[in-house]
């Protein structure tokens, strides 16, 4: 059984928390996903497969969409809006990324759920919080990221400031969102009254915790110095096939390696300093840097990392999707699967869920088509529909 069998999510999100719900989806949690008659704004997303627009061919739609079930229902209809609370008033979570204050005006807000489901665990995700002067700001991946110090940190040193690809912002809001459903299951079991919490994800604050990562802080309240873009080229080289490489020499196989270059024939011309050496690392040295990257330059990547690899040096190719595909070790520790989309028509691939080492096996099951579990969700919640349509 899985982990979280038997729990059941509404999940009112956008692309900001999709990937949340998509975890708890992983997890074996019953994921109800709510959208309007038109689809959610993720179906509209680029890409599209095979380059074709669609409500069904969202590439992102397709991807955290996976595992959850699609319901209809537009809260700005009566009928629907009391469908919704009757759902909220019998499920376990609600993830959603309104604008603070907005599921206040159709009730559907906290403070108004508890009342009738005490056991509600409410998760918001917005750009900035619930609280503060910036919370009515409106805010995207990009502005999260800037705002939290990431984009500051991110880029080569001398060029300005760079976005990071992937929406990291909003994969760390998700990120945070999902510990917290989960730490908060485990606080609902454990108090006597089942009682749920309310959890407020500003994405800006999350996503800080991935600029501390990247420079430490204590750089700036220790000593003043404001952390700098590190930039990448200091470890990663380009073959001569034009393939990338990473490649990286500790101060103990610092001559090992100087040796290799010496016997490729290149004139290395340096008068190094160990302790400077020992004290820096070898690939913050700009002259070191300069003969490595000559040296790349004179073999194909499989030869270079051959070599680097029979002298006990830390290197591994830089992979793109080609790459990654026919990877062994990839291929080996079962990284990829094939799920079939009757509808499209065509196997999709997916990656290995990021929860997969905390269950035996997590089945991925495709996307849901827009309304697919309608009637399904509304039979198993004894929700009856009327002939003309309305809900009772």
């Amino acid at each position: 059984m899985a982990s979280l069998s038997g729990i059941k999510v509404l999940d009112m999100t956008n692309e900001s928390g999709a990937f949340a719900s998509r975890i708890l989806a992983d997890l074996g949690a019953d994921v109800i996903l709510i959208e309007p008659p038109q689809g959610g704004r993720i179906r509209n997303l680029a890409p599209f497969l095979d380059n074709k627009k669609g409500i069904e061919r969202s590439l992102y739609h397709l991807h955290h969409n996976a595992n959850k079930r699609s319901l209809i229902l537009d809260i700005s209809n009566d009928n629907d809006l009391k469908v919704l609370k009757k759902l909220a008033s019998e499920i376990d979570i609600i993830i959603e990324t309104f604008a603070p204050g907005e599921m206040a005006k159709f009730g559907l807000d906290y403070n108004t759920l508890k009342k009738i489901n005490p056991k509600l665990i409410y998760v918001s995700i917005t750009p900035y919080g619930q609280h503060g002067d910036w919370k009515n700001r409106t805010g995207n991946d990009l502005t999260a990221a800037a705002s939290s110090g990431l984009v500051f940190v991110a880029g080569q040193s001398k060029d300005p400031p760079t976005q990071a690809a992937g929406d990291q912002s909003y994969k760390m809001a998700s990120l945070a969102a999902t510990s917290g459903v989960l730490i908060a299951l485990i606080g609902r079991q454990s108090n006597q009254k089942n009682t749920g919490t309310y959890i407020d994800i500003s994405i800006q604050e999350s996503t800080s915790m991935a600029a501390l990562q990247t420079s430490n802080a204590n750089h700036f309240t220790r000593d003043g110095n404001i952390p700098q873009r590190p930039g990448m080229t200091r470890g990663v080289f380009k073959c001569a096939d034009g393939k990338w490489t990473t490649l990286n020499v500790s101060s103990d196989r610092y001559k090992i390696f100087l040796n290799w270059v010496k016997d490729s024939g290149i004139n290395i011309n340096i008068d190094y300093e160990m302790s400077k050496i020992n004290t820096e690392g070898p690939m913050l040295v700009p002259k070191v840097l300069n003969f490595t990257k000559t040296l790349a330059s004179t073999l194909n990547r499989t030869d270079f990392l051959e070599k680097a690899w029979s002298l006990d040096l830390m290197a591994l190719p830089v992979n793109d999707f080609h790459d990654l595909k026919e990877n062994n070790h990839l291929i080996e520790t079962k990284q990829f699967s094939d799920v079939w989309h009757e509808h499209l028509n065509q196997t999709l691939g997916f990656s290995k869920s990021i929860v997969d080492v905390f269950e035996k096996k997590i089945r991925l099951n495709r996307a849901p088509l827009l309304g697919e579990h309608t009637n399904d969700i509304l039979e198993e919640f004894k929700i009856k529909l009327k002939k003309n349509g309305n809900k009772e």
